[in-house]
């Protein structure tokens, strides 16, 4: 089941990135086969980690602007085109590292 999401109301204190790589780790084959003690609650999107471009900044988001090339730790949902995530899990992504090798390092 698809559900489109047009906007982000709630975005104090996080960044909304324009996934433009993820990576696929052990711990999203984990969660997969369910054998995590803490899975969350269904439906959810694998993905532990991403790089992309900021799309949007919430109120209280100063390190980051709209355009930055960033990789970011989000909890879950890397694996979407559009993932909000607390700005102490984005880090900067600096010019010379590709969005794919960024991703591949975290």
């Amino acid at each position: 089941r698809f559900r489109l999401l047009q906007h982000f109301d709630r975005l104090e204190g996080e960044v909304l990135i324009r996934v433009r790589a993820c990576g696929l780790n052990f711990q999203d084959l984990m969660v997969r086969q369910g054998v995590i003690d803490s899975l969350p609650k269904t439906p959810f999107i694998l993905g532990f980690e991403c790089a992309g471009e900021v799309e949007q900044v919430g109120e209280g988001v100063e390190k980051f602007k709209v355009g930055d090339r960033v990789v970011a730790l989000p909890e879950y949902r890397a694996w979407a085109e559009l993932v909000t995530v607390p700005q102490q899990f984005v880090y900067p992504l600096p010019d010379d590292l590709s969005f794919l090798d960024a991703a591949a390092l975290t």
